[in-house]
């Protein structure tokens, strides 16, 4: 229980007096309704099936229920009765990969509209939308400010045009996978879009970024990975988002040691992941333009080596840094960014459990250290419990991914 709790005083005896009651029934409602409010809704369908006192308690919890994120074989009538449970409470729906059992018909739309008064946040990925769908998503939720569409079979410019009218306080936007855009659509996209992910839309000409950056001049978060972005389109991106303190650049060709990030000195988040022209010389570019990065990743890229380091640890402000699949040999650069939390060094054959003493030992704030496919052994995880230990506080290596 927490700890400023108040528990019935029938709680505080060492032992239940009498071994036939069940710890539920000493329990008090009220009591039970705070544990059920820490459970999530999925749960909260199994707790109902207790008995009928549990069945109206849990019914009860729902009106905390904010978040509701559907199984992927629900149907509409199932679903009618999620929501309902809910009291227009909620505010966060997802009903991503339910396209085998949940079409978007009007009827659905309808039943969201009607329990669902007060949503921020809609995830229909991976569903089949036609303009219909995406016409009645924006008559009915205009003041939707978080939208997901990715994999989203069907999605083109022309329904993307048709919700962006519509939906004018997006606030972020993922289209992951739809390769049927072209960027066209661009131009209807409202200044209040902050984040926007355009993971995997190989599609999108080029030219059209340029489109979009004048009609979103407030974007923060951006994601252009694996995409056809080139370097004079990212520079002139750079030039003109100056705010962006995330971007996500995985698998592109984009020359990095040309400085093409020389505006973002305040980006704080970087991924270039798989990029094909990712070499010491982009490192030391990237540590130059953007001196104040908090989270790194440039794994997966083999023309990364020992001599990238030397530029690293000019990054003193980085939190996470994530160095798997280069090849990077020398790990000692690690002691001095002291301010890491988080550590990947995953496909490094060089890793091993000295090697893992040594970034256990050194950086103190280190919570996750990710070491699967090294030539690590089982004794990495039991230096890790050893260090949590020693550190006398609760155990922050909570994923050491080894095994």
């Amino acid at each position: 229980y927490p700890v400023n709790m108040k528990l019935p005083s029938t709680l505080l005896h060492k032992s239940n007096p009498n071994p036939r009651v069940s710890i539920e029934d000493i329990l008090c409602d009220d009591c039970i309704l705070h544990i059920l409010s820490y459970l999530d809704p999925s749960d909260l369908l199994q707790v109902e099936q207790v008995n009928q006192r549990w069945a109206a308690l849990s019914y009860c919890a729902w009106k905390h229920c904010q978040e509701l994120k559907v199984s992927k074989t629900v149907t509409c009538k199932q679903l009618n009765d999620l929501l309902e449970r809910t009291q227009k409470k909620l505010r966060t729906l997802d009903i991503s990969n339910c396209s085998d059992s949940l079409v978007l018909t009007k009827k659905v739309l309808d039943s969201i509209e009607t329990y669902c008064p007060n949503l921020e946040s809609l995830s229909v990925a991976d569903n089949f939308m036609k303009s219909s769908a995406a016409r009645l998503i924006g008559d009915k939720y205009p003041n939707i400010k978080h939208l997901n569409l990715s994999y989203c079979e069907n999605v083109n410019d022309k329904v993307m045009k048709i919700l962006s009218s519509k939906c004018v306080n997006l606030h972020s936007l993922n289209l992951q996978g739809l390769i049927r855009l072209t960027g066209s659509c661009f131009s209807d996209f409202k200044s209040s879009l902050k984040s926007l992910v355009l993971r995997g839309c190989y599609g999108i000409k080029p030219s059209s970024f340029r489109i979009l950056v004048e009609h979103c001049p407030e974007l923060k978060t951006l994601d252009v990975s694996y995409t056809n972005i080139d370097t004079e389109t990212l520079t002139y991106l750079a030039k003109y988002l100056p705010q962006l303190n995330s971007l996500r650049a995985e698998g592109t060709d984009i020359e990095w040691r040309s400085g093409p990030l020389n505006s973002l000195s305040g980006l704080h988040q970087l991924d270039i992941q798989d990029g094909v022209k990712v070499d010491d010389e982009s490192i030391k570019e990237v540590c130059l333009s953007c001196p104040n990065l908090r989270s790194l990743d440039i794994s997966d890229n083999y023309l990364v080596t020992n001599k990238g380091t030397t530029d690293l640890i000019r990054l003193t402000s980085l939190e996470e840094l994530n160095i798997g699949g280069t090849e990077i040999t020398n790990f000692s650069f690690f002691t001095k960014l002291q301010k890491l939390r988080k550590v990947g060094v995953t496909n490094c054959k060089a890793v091993d459990d000295e090697v893992c003493l040594q970034l256990l030992s050194n950086l103190p704030f280190l919570e996750v250290l990710d070491i699967e496919n090294s030539s690590a052994t089982w004794l990495a995880e039991e230096l890790a419990k050893e260090r949590s230990a020693i550190l006398g506080r609760p155990v922050q290596l909570h994923a050491v991914e080894v095994f």
